[in-house]
């Protein structure tokens, strides 16, 4: 579904509040909440992504490059399986879902930014 149509959903269930019962509804919401903050969530990983490899490409020493290479796309591959790891909690609305999708990208940023950091003083 686009943006458009999840947030038409969301505005149809709130004129349904009266219709069906209230675990449904907060149910059908942390489905559609879920479902918009991972489009923007993966949206927004591809720029995390970008740097945390500018600083893991930047050469320092000859034997690093390799090496680099290799745990950036650990790292990303990481992203990926712990993105579709907190996506199965989208039905558990205790955990908030819609919240709990941009833990790898605070997780990635935090280290993209100490690399930066750290390439910026050599």
């Amino acid at each position: 579904m686009t943006l458009l149509e999840l947030i038409a959903g969301k505005k149809r269930l709130n004129e349904e509040r009266d219709i069906r019962p209230y675990q449904e509804i907060r149910h059908h919401k942390t489905l559609i909440n879920m479902q918009i903050s991972k489009s923007i969530a993966e949206a927004c990983g591809i720029f995390i992504m970008s740097l945390l490899a500018i600083p893991m490409g930047m050469k320092s020493r000859r034997s690093d490059h390799a090496l680099n290479i290799v745990l950036a796309l650990s790292l990303c591959f990481c992203y990926y399986f712990v993105m579709v790891i907190f996506s199965w909690f989208g039905d558990c609305t205790r955990w908030r879902p819609d919240i709990l999708i941009w833990i790898p990208n605070i997780v990635l940023a935090y280290i993209g930014i100490r690399l930066f950091r750290h390439a910026a003083k050599n």
